[in-house]
């Protein structure tokens, strides 16, 4: 049986802590390696071996750092989801628009069209897109389909041959012009949609998310395009791509199937910057007839849907003062 002491006024600020008489040295010692072993196994608890923190920590928002015994967190903010871009014109009425723009011969409303304009080109480059855009864009699309309002395709009807324009809405509402196939062999409108598109774009995008060409050439578009050029060109610049910039910045970012039909397919990636992903079908069974020997060819072992490209369709506008 302990006594218990008399009660003794606080101490002052700068004296030192008195332990009371019945605690002793031998108690002490593994009392605070009691609560040591304690510590450890909750840090070692703290986490499933995924790299994010437990509901009991910081969150996915957070990390762990141990320096000379003492432990820190410091929170990691991810840039929100920006959201696909607003929409106000339908497919018909910026077919209406496109058509007026080219007709009235000014460069800067016609290079305008294009999803990626030039910037700072020279204006020999500027002329030279201004040309092309009046020479695709000039005729009237024999049938057209919209995409949930986010995407669309014009297919023209030549004389010998077929051809689809591909176009994108954009931040300001619009639609723009992305890219011209001519790797049809008949009406693009109204067919069917290949559900091979679905792991294509998953597998293409865990490729570009984690900056792996080869992977990525395994699911590429290679008739024209981009990935067209080679591994020797592609690959030193892949890990700039746009797709691992904007998951990193937003790692909840995943492709979302926005719609397509035989020829094409478009997913959204809603991240800081709001991405459209387009892929394509290249099949040799697809190639225009009457086409020169050596061209628009599909390579050996390529795959019949594949990846054309990813463009920044979204995002956050800067408040103007």
């Amino acid at each position: 049986m302990y006594l218990v002491a008399p009660v003794r006024r606080a101490p002052k600020a700068t004296a030192t802590p008195m332990r009371p008489a019945w605690i002793s040295r031998s108690r002490i010692a593994p009392a605070l390696a009691a609560i040591a072993a304690t510590a450890i196994l909750v840090g070692c608890g703290g986490s499933s071996g995924s790299g994010t923190a437990s509901s009991t920590g910081s969150g996915s928002g957070g990390s762990a750092s141990t320096s000379g015994g003492s432990t820190s967190t410091t929170a990691v903010h991810h840039a929100k989801p920006v959201g696909p871009p607003p929409q106000k014109e339908s497919l018909a009425d910026a077919a209406k628009r496109i058509a007026s723009t080219v007709a009235s011969g000014d460069c800067a409303k016609i290079n305008a069209l294009d999803v990626k304009t030039p910037k700072n080109a020279s204006q020999q480059k500027l002329q030279k897109s201004c040309a092309k855009l009046k020479k695709r864009l000039a005729k009237k699309p024999s049938k057209m389909q919209s995409f949930k309002g986010l995407a669309g395709v014009f297919d023209y009807a030549g004389k010998r041959r077929h051809s689809t324009a591909v176009l994108l809405r954009t931040s300001d509402g619009l639609y723009h012009y992305a890219f011209t196939s001519r790797f049809v062999n008949g009406p693009t409108v109204g067919t069917p949609f290949a559900p091979k598109y679905n792991e294509v774009a998953k597998t293409a995008f865990n490729a570009l998310k984690t900056k792996n060409c080869d992977a990525f050439l395994k699911v590429a578009y290679v008739v024209t395009g981009p990935a067209s050029k080679g591994r020797q060109k592609v690959c030193p610049r892949f890990s700039k791509n746009i797709v691992a910039k904007t998951v990193e910045k937003t790692p909840s970012a995943t492709p979302k199937l926005i719609g397509g039909n035989r020829y094409f397919a478009f997913y959204g990636v809603n991240g800081k910057t709001y991405l459209t992903m387009v892929l394509a079908r290249q099949s040799p069974s697809q190639r225009p007839p009457g086409t020169k020997p050596g061209k628009l060819v599909v390579p050996k072992g390529a795959p019949e849907y594949a990846y054309v490209d990813a463009f920044p369709t979204n995002e956050k506008q800067k408040k103007s003062k």
